[in-house]
């Protein structure tokens, strides 16, 4: 079973020309912020150039550099506005529900799904109900930092995170990356776990499936739903999207995709108006993502349903 977003191109056309002048209004405010911006860190520059001695390069080079932050910000700023305008209104065609930062989602994840990190972020959030399945989605970055200066150092895992309510109860299992689960560094924990089997990506990424002793017992369904499960994914995902960890406690499944850049960006301060319409396009077109791997989740579940079926139609009298 495959979910498409329907892409009716008189419903898109109206939602556009009904935004248009909202989205317009939030550029201009931001070229108004950019220009402020821009004649600020030129005043900046003058006074310190002229206050200054050439031996001091460093504080001489300040201005310029607030300036271009100050752009890159408002840039952003512009962006996020517009997407917050936009998306609610593309995910209700949906039946879906948006949240441009949820809150609660980091702390409702199980803590060994994502690497250990200092730094996590989460935005763009979708929820909804799939053939009575409830899932949430959004996107989620995870970096470390240097304690001394507080620069991000290295990003451990930037993608999307879904949660899949099973109307079937389904075995546990815990999927990670081996690389990030071996050594004193560490970042995903497999405390109280034991590993069952090794599998390889389409990437070549080496991936361990973990079972508890509990789950040991029932080994051969939990390892069979969990290579389904991976095999599935992989097929139906494109070059952007890779598996990265999955998890079941068999009432809730939790998968997450490495994501090589943001999904929904709307417009920038940039973007004319058909650039903006193009990239209300593509995040329409990019809402296929989250129910694409809901798709897989419901035909996992589906064939883990009909095996049970067919073990006990087997030892039936």
């Amino acid at each position: 079973m495959e979910l498409r977003v329907f892409e009716t191109s008189r419903e898109l056309t109206e939602t556009i020309l009904g935004l248009t002048s909202a989205l317009k209004a939030k550029r201009r405010r931001g070229w108004l912020l950019a220009v402020s911006v821009a004649v600020f860190a030129a005043l900046g520059t003058y006074i310190t150039n002229t206050t200054f001695s050439s031996a001091d390069r460093r504080l001489l080079s300040f201005p310029p550099i607030l300036g271009v932050f100050g752009l890159f910000s408002v840039n952003q700023w512009v962006i996020r506005g517009q997407q917050k305008l936009v998306m609610p209104h593309l995910t209700k065609t949906l039946d879906l529900s948006y949240e441009q930062v949820p809150k609660t989602f980091l702390a409702e994840l199980p803590p060994r799904l994502l690497p250990s990190a200092p730094i996590q972020s989460v935005e763009d959030g979708l929820s909804g109900i799939v053939d009575g399945h409830r899932f949430t989605f959004a996107e989620v970055l995870c970096q470390t930092t240097n304690k001394l200066s507080q620069r991000t150092l290295k990003t451990l895992f930037r993608g999307v995170v879904v949660r899949f309510q099973n109307d079937t109860l389904m075995p546990a299992f815990f999927i990670a990356p081996k690389r990030q689960t071996e050594g004193w560094l560490c970042k995903m924990s497999i405390k109280g776990l034991i590993e069952a089997q090794t599998m390889v990506g389409h990437d070549g990424e080496v991936f361990g499936v973990w079972l508890s002793e509990k789950g040991m017992a029932h080994q051969t369904p939990a390892l069979t739903v969990a290579l389904d499960l991976v095999n599935r994914l992989e097929a139906h995902m494109n070059a952007n999207l890779r598996l990265f960890s999955a998890t079941s406690n068999g009432e809730e499944i939790h998968i997450a995709l490495s994501h090589k850049r943001d999904l929904f960006r709307v417009g920038g301060l940039l973007a004319g108006q058909d650039r903006t319409n193009e990239s209300i396009k593509a995040a329409l077109e990019e809402l296929n993502i989250p129910l694409k791997i809901v798709s897989v989740l419901l035909e996992a579940e589906q064939s883990f349903r009909k095996t049970k079926q067919s073990i006990a139609d087997i030892g039936a009298p």
